[in-house]
């Protein structure tokens, strides 16, 4: 009907596309030969399907776990349940969640016994799985995540904490501060499962993104008291990463004050300062953004904390829009730093674009141009 013949101009549309990309000499992605694929499958036209399916193995790209899926379903659908299986047994050895909805009851079984024949004989370790709870959950794939310790649970494994952190990141990345603090409590409450520091961590972004800094705050204190965890600088770098972004440099340096009062040195960890000078940069339009990262970065050297490449770009950005003088002076020391490598594309972007200004002074350009060619040039 209607609806197979727009089925049949998208996966004309989608080789037309793909035809011209290839014409341009223009690389296409595994994501992008998957969406082809699954057109293809949908409009029926299976032999174009296998077709891209085979290109993309000489390119050395791997079909997605819905291409399989989708691929299966056609095959049962037309009687071939053989292949069908085949392609279900791909599908389950690789990460990654499906879309299964409106497919038939006797598909849906299929799915079952390729799925528990291929558990009982690939069966992956405790190891395997919170590996794939932590990469769900840093892409915020809170069903993928989900989906992984159900399986998880139904082959006999119990979570643990790292399990539950990969659960409260998912929903975390999501800004989904309710379900955090529900699974936080239900992890002590109804698992006996004990939070560790890597729990705290996640636990205070949470707050912070939700503009809660005193509750975040407040769980350096809970985490000593009640479960004997010693807050380390990663969890003080996350209240000073909150406070920097609104740059509020006095509870900045207060918090600063408490590591040290804590016995810590925050000379052990750039992260201190870097997330204070590139939250300065995200700032560039405010007028305090660069006197205030220009003193943290003297604080920083001060505490004999090396400047990196993000550092100094972080400078020239914030420099460029505010003081050309400066930006020429960081410019300078950047590439008197030895220990930095000036030869890459942020870097070469901020010097040129300063360069090719008409406001500033012939003498300054100069400078600039032969830094780029001293040290911006491969």
């Amino acid at each position: 009907g209607e609806r197979r013949d727009q089925l049949e101009v998208f996966a004309d549309k989608a080789l037309k596309w793909k035809a011209l990309r290839e014409d341009q000499g223009a690389a296409i992605s595994a994501g992008n030969f998957s969406n082809m694929v699954i057109v293809q499958i949908k409009a029926s036209r299976l032999d174009k399907a296998q077709q891209l399916i085979l290109e993309m193995e000489k390119k050395g790209l791997q079909p997605t776990k819905q291409v399989l899926f989708e691929l299966a379903f056609r095959h049962y659908e037309l009687g071939d349940h053989e292949t069908a299986k085949l392609c279900l047994e791909e599908m389950h050895k690789l990460a990654g969640r499906v879309d299964n909805k409106g497919v038939s009851q006797g598909f849906t079984d299929l799915l079952r016994t390729v799925a528990d024949s291929h558990y009982l004989h690939h069966t992956r370790n405790f190891r395997e799985y919170n590996t794939l709870i932590t990469d769900a959950a840093r892409e915020g794939g809170v069903e993928e995540v989900l989906e992984w310790v159900e399986e998880m649970r139904y082959r006999g494994q119990e979570p643990n904490a790292k399990t539950y952190n990969g659960i409260l990141s998912s929903y975390m990345n999501r800004d989904d501060l309710p379900m955090v603090l529900e699974i936080f409590q239900a992890m002590q409450d109804e698992e006996g499962i004990t939070p560790d520091k890597a729990t705290y961590s996640i636990l205070m972004t949470a707050y912070a993104n939700g503009g809660l800094l005193l509750e975040a705050e407040g769980l350096l204190k809970t985490m000593k008291e009640k479960h004997g965890i010693q807050p380390n600088l990663f969890h003080y770098a996350t209240l000073i990463n909150a406070h920097a972004k609104n740059l509020d440099e006095k509870e900045i340096s207060r918090i600063m004050e408490t590591i040290n009062d804590a016995g810590l040195d925050a000379a052990d960890d750039k992260v201190v300062f870097t997330c204070i000078i590139d939250n300065c940069a995200k700032r560039f339009y405010d007028a305090e953004a660069l006197p205030m990262a220009e003193r943290w970065f003297r604080k920083m050297l001060d505490y004999d904390v090396p400047a990196d490449r993000q550092t100094y770009n972080a400078m020239l950005f914030l420099s460029k829009y505010r003081d050309l003088e400066k930006f020429v002076f960081y410019a300078k020391m950047m590439a008197d730093d030895e220990n930095v490598e000036m030869n890459n594309p942020k870097t070469t972007k901020h010097l040129k674009d300063v360069a090719g200004r008409s406001e500033i002074s012939p003498q300054v350009s100069s400078q600039l141009s032969r830094i780029i060619n001293s040290q911006c040039q491969q």
